[in-house]
């Protein structure tokens, strides 16, 4: 069985992932060059990652629009938690819209501490980010889809 996440990246992690590239092949030439002598799977896969970055960038600061969607594998244990009623209700509110953290946690009947470590564990995990309004402190999904493949 394997576990998937398709999650929007944010602008910070998308430089994370260009500046880490560009740190260990110089260039997508140079790593061309260097699959072309290999063949090595994954390497292919880290260019393709590094150009859709690069193209997901160059879009943002075009429309200023965050596109770029990555797929990756989870540990069983974080869907687990992420599929718990009390995060259901709070990834379901998010998507609603919320104000700020202590809105949220009002609507969910839950304590503002209590919430906020699920807001942790989402924002370590890739799930969702923060923005800043104001003086509040307002989480958004970057989650888009959950897959689970039993083949």
């Amino acid at each position: 069985m394997r576990i998937r996440v398709r999650r929007r990246i944010t602008i910070e992690e998308l430089w994370k992932i260009i500046n880490e590239y560009e740190y260990s092949f110089g260039t997508p030439d140079r790593l061309r060059r260097e699959l072309l002598v290999s063949q090595d799977e994954k390497l292919k896969g880290k260019l393709d990652e590094w150009i859709n970055a690069l193209n997901a960038l160059r879009e943002y600061e075009e429309d200023g629009e965050e596109n770029f969607i990555k797929e990756e594998e989870v540990d069983p244990a974080v869907v687990r938690r992420l599929l718990t009623d009390n995060m259901v209700k709070l990834l379901k509110e998010i998507e609603n819209g919320v104000a700020s953290i202590s809105e949220l946690a009002r609507k969910v009947r839950r304590s503002v501490p209590n919430v906020y470590s699920d807001l942790q564990f989402l924002y370590r995990n890739g799930f969702l980010g923060f923005q800043k309004r104001g003086k509040h402190v307002v989480p958004y999904l970057l989650l888009e889809e959950v897959i689970i493949d039993f083949r």
